[in-house]
């Protein structure tokens, strides 16, 4: 447990290292970044892919009915 300090606050804990200081792991840092930039791309031109799916459905329906 760690030390309480006089002022009733904990005494910070010293500085432990931790796997993301490891050398191999800045190269984890670059991939999700740049995963993260083509996911989101990705999903973007999904989504416009889907509003004109939509659309096209909406249009269709409403012909279908007509007749």
């Amino acid at each position: 447990m760690p030390q309480t300090l006089s002022s009733g606050h904990f005494a910070p804990l010293p500085q432990q290292p931790v796997a993301s200081d490891s050398p191999s792991a800045k190269i984890w840092s670059v991939y999700v970044a740049e995963a993260d930039r083509q996911d989101r791309a990705l999903a973007s031109s999904w989504k416009g892919d889907m509003d004109a799916l939509l659309i096209f459905a909406g249009l269709f329906s409403a012909s279908i009915t007509a007749f």
